[in-house]
Formats: structure tokens, sequence, C-alpha cells
């Protein structure tokens, strides 16, 4: 990457197509705790004074707040964005109450409670505990005692700007609506009880076996059955005669799935998949936007599918349908063994039932009902395949962050798609599997897709799916050791997660490996965090932001555009408004407009460079309107978000204010007069930031800082929260 010297305002017309190089324009949303969804701090159109865009959290009348109210006033407003080791718990394990002594003994903490663990982990993550174990309180500290095992396992939990995770499967059609619900609110719960960070991956696309209502077109006698299921299901040949009921995998060996294939492009399909995700993602939401912000790192993300392909995962033998009603020992592609068999002839494959070679090389093309669904024409191809699963993939990230508010660089796509870009939507960060010699040298596998541009090498990506060794080969923890680092150092890594924690759990080399990634990483290990939009003001006509601190050697750029089109990475595709490099120490920006013009504004954070190419990392775009002269007004500026109900205040305070006798409060009232402070008094002095929901949203309140600073009191503007 081509550096700009620090003293250089303008940003190049290079770089600033990194900082905008698509995302569909209303894909844009703000992340932090203080952002509102689309809008931040000031958005009115005559550039008055006030905060009227703000939406708050309905606390009651006059009522004490919402038991999960934050009330913090924090020093420093440093915005955390880590780079994740996640450990991947897999959903498939059963019970085993004869580790019970052993695990107890590993983690004290579950003496007492009921045991829901095995030989491979001393805590099952799947969805069977919500019966399982019937009491909350318990099932909940089971739980934080699942996220404990990974930490006590590897001995350490953080290094830098690294921090250990876990990664959890949330199967949304695999179980009822209402268990799923108990199960994430639970999870949720239990990773904030035990401070690790918790990661989610969204699947509805493996395992539908709760939704026949969706995939039931062909048996009367069985629940959910409508030949209009049809619609939801996905073809082997362009007519759709005699659609597949079934279908294969493989997972380490070939399993027969007992389901139909589903069409992801089906409306229907679609519509269940965004009610299921407008149930559960709130949820999310409130967890994400309620963590205090030191805490804000335990959020560590969603991650859309599990290895998203068309045919790969689902393959589909030929007239596949015809082996229904035979064993399952007797499928095709499974190895023959006689028994009742028939013996195949000699000749491709006869080692093979039915003289067919396993796994989707021999399987017929599937995809023909979303190929026709979104007019990509009558043949299969692998372009065909890609645009099905980028189409799929944009839909899902849609919701996450558009409709739903999440934040947008902390959403992980998972692909197993034949192009490596299909896993790259507007901001979201690419993700593949990889395996042994592909997780060991990312060169071989997703490489020559980050290598392909400047732009792209400073991108984020992951690898939601990560195992370099076979979890009971003999690796010495130097060679596990290597290949953690070698992924987490690849250009702008930012998360990669092994699979599966049940297989490496008794591997001391492997848990070792983990351990010393996160307490000594190898010396030309970097990570940094982005800087950050977190408030906005209308100051006596002029507009101004605030700007989160700055991290250690970053250099951060901002960008305004009249247009909120993004690029391929999430960044504004057209600044023609501000383009500026901020110097480290600058705070506050504020924007010169002779009349009212809405603006869409994002920072661009560039940090440690690896193999000659720097990382970046993109800020939540924002949009306001904007007024003024561009010149920072004098005193002391207070500015305001929202985001969820949560209110963010913060503030900067002229360093010649702070005199002798120095002292600073927040004063919140129901009187813009203040003279009851009837909501919050807060001594801010040495404080930058104040987070808080539980307001009435029947009633208007205002916001200012006091301060008392060398015998004189003076005060700063008053933001109108409502």
């Amino acid at each position: 990457m081509t550096h700009v010297p620090r003293g250089l305002l303008v940003l190049p017309l290079s770089i600033a197509c990194a900082v905008g190089c698509g995302a569909e324009p209303d894909e844009a949303s703000p992340t932090e705790i203080g952002f509102d969804s689309g809008t931040i701090g000031d958005d009115t159109s005559d550039g008055s004074s006030g905060d009227g865009s703000l939406t708050i959290l309905d606390g009651g009348n006059n009522g004490p707040p919402p038991v999960n109210t934050i009330s913090v006033l924090d020093t420093d407003d440093f915005q955390e964005f880590p780079q994740y080791l996640a450990m991947r718990k897999s959903p498939t394990e059963g019970g085993d109450a004869a580790e019970q002594a052993r695990c107890e003994a590993l983690l004290p903490g579950l003496k007492g409670l009921p045991f829901y663990g095995n030989t491979n982990t001393c805590v099952i993550f799947n969805t069977g505990i919500v019966n399982a174990i019937k009491d909350q309180t318990q099932r909940r500290a089971v739980l934080a005692q699942g996220y404990e095992e990974v930490r006590v396992r590897a001995g350490s939990d953080s290094a830098g700007g690294r921090r250990l995770a876990v990664e959890f499967f949330l199967d949304m059609m695999n179980e009822s609506a209402d268990v799923n619900e108990t199960y994430l609110r639970d999870h949720l719960a239990a990773a904030k009880a035990a401070h690790m960070p918790v990661i989610i991956a969204l699947d509805a696309v493996n395992w539908w076996d709760k939704r026949p209502d969706l995939w039931n077109f062909f048996d009367p006698a069985k629940p959910g059955y409508d030949p209009k299921n049809v619609d939801n299901v996905e073809w082997d040949n362009p007519a759709g005669t005699n659609p597949p009921r079934i279908f294969w995998r493989n997972w380490g060996s070939q399993i027969r799935v007992d389901t139909p294939i589903p069409n992801f492009a089906a409306p229907r399909y679609r519509d269940a998949i965004r009610t299921l995700l407008n149930r559960f993602l709130p949820i999310v939401r409130e967890f994400e936007v309620h963590l205090p912000p030191k805490d804000h790192y335990l959020y560590g993300g969603m991650i859309v599918g599990t290895e998203l392909d068309v045919g790969s995962n689902h393959y589909y033998y030929a007239n596949g349908n015809q082996y229904i009603p035979s064993p399952r020992e007797c499928d095709p592609g499974q190895e023959w063994k006689g028994g009742a068999c028939p013996k195949p002839a000699a000749g491709a494959c006869s080692a093979y039932n039915h003289n067919v070679c396993p796994g989707p090389s021999t399987a017929t093309p599937i995809g023909y009902h979303a190929a026709a669904d979104m007019k990509l024409g009558s043949s299969i191809n692998d372009g065909v395949k890609d645009a099905i699963i980028r189409d799929y993939v944009s839909f899902i990230n849609h919701s996450i962050v558009v409709e739903n508010g999440l934040p947008t660089n902390k959403v992980y796509s998972h692909t197993a798609a034949p192009s490596y870009g299909v896993a790259q939507v507007g901001s979201m960060i690419p993700g593949w599997s990889m395996y042994f010699g592909g997780a060991t040298n990312i060169g071989t596998t997703a490489g020559p897709f980050i290598e392909s541009s400047e732009t792209q090498r400073m991108h984020g990506w992951s690898s939601p799916e990560w195992l370099p060794f076979g979890p009971n080969d003999s690796d010495p923890q130097s060679a596990w050791y290597g290949a953690i680092e070698d992924a987490l150092n690849y250009r702008n890594n930012r998360m990669i997660s092994m699979a599966n924690w049940e297989g490496i759990y008794k591997n001391p080399r492997a848990v070792g490996a983990v351990g010393q990634s996160m307490s000594a990483p190898r010396l030309d290990a970097c990570t940094f965090s982005p800087r950050m939009i977190i408030g906005s003001a209308d100051i006596n006509g002029t507009t101004g932001i605030r700007i989160s601190f700055s991290s250690f050697n970053v250099t951060t750029y901002l960008a305004a555009s009249s247009k909120p089109d993004t690029n391929s990475v999430g960044g504004l595709a057209v600044v023609d408004v501000a383009n500026e490099q901020l110097e480290p120490l600058t705070r506050s920006h504020f924007f010169g407009s002779d009349a009212p013009q809405k603006v869409y504004v994002q920072l661009a954070t560039d940090g440690c460079s690896r193999a000659g190419a720097g990382q970046r990392m993109l800020s939540p775009i924002v949009e306001l309107t904007i007024t003024g002269n561009g010149q920072a007004p004098s005193g002391t500026h207070l500015f305001s978000s929202t985001r969820s109900g949560v209110v963010t205040l913060s503030w900067e305070v002229p360093i010649d204010t702070i005199k002798a006798g120095y002292e600073a409060y927040l004063n919140v009232s129901t009187d813009p007069t203040f003279a009851a402070v009837d909501v919050a008094n807060e001594v801010a002095t040495g404080k930058t930031m104040y987070v808080r929901d539980g307001y009435d949203p029947n009633k208007t309140t205002f916001a200012r800082l006091a301060i008392d600073s060398g015998g004189v009191r003076s005060y700063s503007n008053v933001i109108e929260i409502k």
C-alpha cells in the first residue's frame, strides 16, 4: 500500500477507492453503542440544534430503568475490535455421565449442576440442553462453564489485540423457534457470565428437519404436507420432474440426509428465514448494544452459513430417489461390504455400491430451481452456482445489518462456492473453510483472491472452519503454533475458528498451541482497532462529529459523500464532500456547508503492514445533515447518538479550559433550563463518555456538561434527547 505522509490531509484517489471500492446502498449501517440504524446525532433538514433523530428505549412512566440498564461513565472511548481465535463447538455430540468426575475436577464450577458433557468436551453445545436441564439458572450456569472450559484448557484468553472466543451453531430450522430462542438467550447470558467472546453461526440450509411445512411435498401421511412445497426444494433437471427427496453429504464419511435440498431462491423459504432472523437477531442486538463499552468485544459477530454451496454439501446421485427404500449401507458412493447390497460389476468403482464413485464428482447437477427462480437460464455451471450463493449471502447480510442493525464489520460469510469472491458481499468479512495444507499455507487456498488487488490485501478475511492437522495426529505443538500464527498473521485476518473443539479437546499439543498464541504471539503479529464515529451534534449552526481515540501507529482518513453507494469492500464509492487525513490527536471534526446537506461519512483506519501491504478497517457509514462554516465552535462540545435505545453522550473539553480547580459535571434533566437536574448529575472530571438507557420515551430529556475551571463556570451546548 502507498502510505500517505502524516503531514498531508488529502486522501489520494487510489486510497479513496480503497475506502470506498459494492454492497447495496442501504447495506451501510452503524455499529458501535450509540449508533442508530442509518442515522446518528442531529439529522434535521433545517440545521437546527437538537438531536431529534434519537430513538429512546421505553423505560416506563417515571419507573426504574430496565434491569439491563447501562449507566456508565467511561474514561476511555477507545473502541476495541479485536482479532478472534475462536473454538467452534459442534452441536452433534451426546452426553456421557461417566465423564462427570473428570470434568468437575477441571471445572469446579460444574459441581452441584446437572452434567451435560462427554469425553470430548465437558459441556456440550446443542439444543438438547434445553430439555436436559429444565431449570434456566442451572442451564445457563452449565453453558457458562462450557465457555470457561475453553479458557481453562488454553490457559490464556488474550494477547494484545487478540481474543480467544467460542463459536456455537444456531441451526434455525432444525429445532422449534421456541427452543432455539431459549437456547440463544441462554448462550448470550452464559457468554456474558463467563466473560468470553461469543460468535454465532447462523444456518438455515444444512438441516431443516423441523420444517416439513416447507419441504414435504410428497407424503400426505406426514406432517407439513403441501404439494406447493415443491417450490421450496431444489431440482436435478430443468423441468423439475421427480425432485430430490433425499441427498447426501460427506463430512468425514458419507451420510444420507432424509430431507429434500432447499431452493436458496424460493420466496417462501426466504420468508421463513427472514421471520426467524427477525425473531432471533433482535435478541443478539439487545445483547450487543447493552454491553458496556469496555466489554463490547464480547460480541464476536455472526457467521452466515456453513460452507454455502450448490451441489457439494448437498449432492444428489442420479435418480437418487430410487435408493430411499434401500438400506443406507447400500447407498451409492459407499464402499461395497456385501450383505444385502448387490455385488457391483467389474470396472470403474467396482469397490463401491452400484459402481458409483463417491462424492459430488459423480453426482448429478442441482440448482436448476434456484436458477429458474433467479432467471439465470436452464443450465448449471460455476457462474450460475456463484450467482445463487452470492444472492443468498446478500439476503442474509441485509437482514443482519440493515433490518436488525448489527455491526457491519462483525459479519462473516462462510462459503464453499466455486469462486472465492462469492463470500464477499458489501462490508462483510469473507470466510472460507481451510483444512490441512490449505490451512497451513493460505496462499494455496484463498491467497490468490486476497492478493488480487491492493484493496483485497487491505480488506479483512476469515476462516470460520479451520484445521491444519488431524486432531489425533502426532504433529508437535510447534507445528500447530506455527500454523495458527501463519493464519492469524496472513494479511488482514479478523477471525479463524478451529473445527472442532471436540476434536482437539484432548490433544495437548493443539490446545497448548492455542494458549501459546493467546499469551505469546509471534513477534511479527499485529492487530489494531479502527477509529469510530461515536456521536454528533449541531452546535450554533455548525455540525460536528465526535471520533474515538486512536490506537497506536495507525493513520485514519475521513471521507464524506453525497451518496450512500458503497464499493466491493463496503467503503464509500464516491468521496465528493470531504476527503481528509485526521491527525492522531483529532477528536472531533466540523463540516462546512452553506445550506443543509445530507451526507454519508466514514472513517478508514490503516494499521500495521504485513509483507508490504497495510491493513485497513472501515467504520460504519453514518448519515447526517450538515451545516456550518467548518470551524470548531469555541468552548466545550457535547455530542450524542443512540442505537436500540442506548444513548451515548461524549464530549470534548478544550485544553485551555482545564485550569486550577477543574471539575466537570454531566447534567441530564427533563427541564430544558436545568433548574432541576432530575435524571442524572454525574461527576465527569477525567471522563469522556456516558452511556445509558432506560429513558422515558414520553418525555424529552436534555443534557449538557457543566465546567468549573479557574473559578469560572461554563456550559457546553445542550443536547435534546427524545
